[in-house]
Parts: structure tokens; C-alpha cells; sequence
């Protein structure tokens, strides 16, 4: 028998087993996430044959590998391992699905526990993290010097994905690398395509005006050090000139002037940043993966850049290939970086 041609590849545990399972198919699904979430891997598969719930029964901790090709490329999932293993029926039949997370993504990285970090930077406190679990940091990371901060019965991956979004940084696990970016470098970032209204299918896109604000204030009381840090500054940004006078206040732990003064405009960014937020749905694209810039054209007002926050691509047994994207508004929109864009 020919291997069929389909718009997606899975090597398990080393072996390709696209043409074995292609005939028992039903959906396929990649969900690529930007901040501190796990990738995670869905393939729905039909089984009148009761295959899969006997001798084919995968086995949780199983390597797969993905990819999806499509006619502008392959878009290569990465690496994942099987982490929950489900079986459905009905009188229309029976239906087997796997679900795999990012292979970085282990059960000791989400498992809870409790430790005190004292004396080290965020890059230090990440760098900590990624050894004990075999992976590597990326990315530019300010040098915040932190005197103590505390993990108390939270995962590795849930204290990470806290105190990097407080300092203003997203980070997701590819692979065997744990990737930093810095949210005020997306302003810098060209769109990596163009969505015209012509190739939506569906979106929906929330302007909210009443969560923007002109300026912040940080309010801390140290005990140890018997005094109180205040920090106040105004949003400067263009993009948001229309925010609401109000003031938004934060009430977080700072230990001196220079963590004050980033918690508060990381505080105030991503408050002012969720202003236009959505969803969109649109045939399959291989750019369209999360951690991109987009530039959304033909929808007036809601027109311009925006980030993929998320994104998930799915391929159907028939071929369609489509992906939803969760969106949200780049605040400091830089005009001059919009060049080799690809066009949808």
C-alpha cells in the first residue's frame, strides 16, 4: 500500500507511522502556547477495529514527534510525550484519543514543591530551574537582582511562569531549551504574516477601555527593612492615548527602587496591552504559531499588529487544514520593522 499523502507526519518512539494509523484518523491537533503552558499534541482516532484500545495501546511517556506540511513549508511541532491516553464510545462507534505534552514539559517540572531562592538574578533563578531538569535558557534576561523570593508547594513551571510575568518576560519549553522573551521586544518584532479580512473565517475581537489606565502606582511595605516603597509613572505610549485617566494600583512585593520601577511598567503595559483582544480562524498557515507578530488588515478599527499569544493548528481526516489564533494588541506599534512580511 502507497502512503497516503496528508498534510501532517508522526514518528513514534523513532519509527514513521504515518501511513499505518493515516487510515484511522479522525483529527489532529497541535496547540502552540507563548507563555509558561505546555504544547500539547491531540490525535483523534477511530476505532471500530478496537485496535488501539489492545494491541496498539500506547504506552504514557512514548516519544512522538510531529510535523504538519503544508504547500508554504512544514511547520515542525517539535517533540512530545504521550501524557493522557482516552477512549469514547457510542452506538455511531468507538473513538481512541492520545494527548501529548512538550517533551521539556515532565512530570517533575509539574510536580509541587517548596524552596527559597535568595541573593540571584531572574536569569540565575531560571538557569537553577533548567539544570535540574535538563534543559537550557535562551533569550535576554535584564539583571534584576532578587534578595529572596520563595516557591511555597508550586510547581517548577507555575513559579517560573509567576515571577517571569511579573519582571515582563513570556517563556514556553521547545525542545530541550527554555526560551525568554522580553514583552517590550515584541514592539521590535516584524509581523511574520498579514491576515486580510478576505481570509477569515471567523473572528471575534473585544475593544476594552475600561481596563486601560494613564498611570500606575506601587505601594509596598517592607517589614524587615521598617519602610514603605512608592513608586508612580504615567504611560507615555501613543498607542494608548485614549486610556481612561484612571490609576492602576499595585500591591506586590518590591525590595528597592529598580524592581518598583519594572514591576510597575511591566504592571501597566500589560494592562494597557489587553486592550483589543481576541480570536481569529483562518485556513491553516505555518507561520501562524505562537510567540509571532501579525498585522490584521480590513477590519477597521480593529485593524493593525497584534500578537499570537496562542495558536492551534488542526488537520481533519479529509485534509482541511485550519488555525485559530488568540490575539491581543501590541501597544507600541513600530512601523519601521513591518517589512518581509508573508502573505497569507
Amino acid at each position: 500500500m502507497n502512503a497516503p499523502k496528508t498534510s501532517y507526519e508522526i514518528i513514534y518512539n523513532g519509527k514513521n507511522i504515518t501511513a499505518d494509523i493515516f487510515p484511522h484518523v479522525a483529527s489532529f491537533s497541535y496547540s502552540d502556547r507563548s507563555q509558561g503552558e505546555a504544547d500539547e499534541l491531540e490525535i483523534v482516532l477511530e476505532d471500530s477495529e478496537k485496535l488501539w484500545q489492545n494491541a496498539w495501546y500506547p504506552v504514557k511517556g512514548d516519544t512522538v514527534v510531529a510535523r504538519i506540511i503544508d504547500k508554504s513549508g512544514t511547520l515542525e511541532c517539535g517533540t512530545f510525550t504521550v501524557d493522557e491516553i482516552s477512549g469514547d464510545g457510542s452506538v455511531d462507534g468507538d473513538t481512541f484519543t492520545i494527548k501529548a505534552l512538550a517533551a521539556g514539559i515532565n512530570n517533575k517540572i509539574r510536580t509541587k514543591h517548596s524552596q527559597a531562592h535568595e541573593g540571584k538574578s531572574l536569569r540565575e533563578i531560571a538557569n537553577t530551574i533548567a539544570l535540574k531538569h535538563g534543559l537550557k535558557v535562551e533569550g535576554e534576561i535584564r539583571d534584576v537582582r532578587i534578595a529572596r523570593i520563595t516557591q511555597y508547594r508550586e510547581t517548577d513551571l507555575k513559579f517560573l511562569k509567576r515571577i517571569s510575568f511579573e519582571y515582563g518576560y513570556s517563556f514556553s519549553i521547545r525542545g530541550d531549551k527554555l526560551i525568554f522573551t522580553n514583552i517590550f521586544d515584541l514592539e521590535n518584532k516584524a509581523s511574520a504574516l498579514i491576515i486580510h479580512r478576505s481570509e477569515i473565517v471567523s473572528y471575534s475581537i473585544t475593544d476594552k477601555t475600561s481596563e486601560t489606565y494613564k498611570n500606575v502606582k506601587l505601594v509596598y511595605h517592607n517589614p524587615k527593612q521598617k519602610k514603605t516603597i512608592e513608586h508612580e509613572q504615567a504611560e507615555a505610549a501613543e498607542a494608548f492615548k485614549n486610556a481612561k485617566n484612571d490609576t492602576l494600583e499595585v500591591r506586590t512585593r518590591a525590595e528597592n527602587k529598580q524592581q518598583a520601577e519594572l514591576i510597575s511598567k511591566v504592571a501597566l503595559y500589560r494592562a494597557n496591552s489587553r486592550q483589543q483582544e481576541g480570536r481569529i480562524n483562518m485556513p491553516g498557515f505555518i507561520y501562524a504559531v505562537a510567540g509571532n507578530n501579525c498585522e490584521v488588515q480590513g477590519l477597521g478599527m480593529f485593524s493593525g499588529q497584534y500578537y499570537l499569544d496562542a495558536t492551534t493548528h488542526s488537520v481533519d481526516r479529509d485534509g482541511g487544514y485550519n488555525v485559530e489564533l488568540e490575539i491581543k494588541r501590541i501597544g507600541l506599534v513600530n512601523k519601521e520593522k513591518q517589512k518581509n512580511k508573508k502573505k497569507v
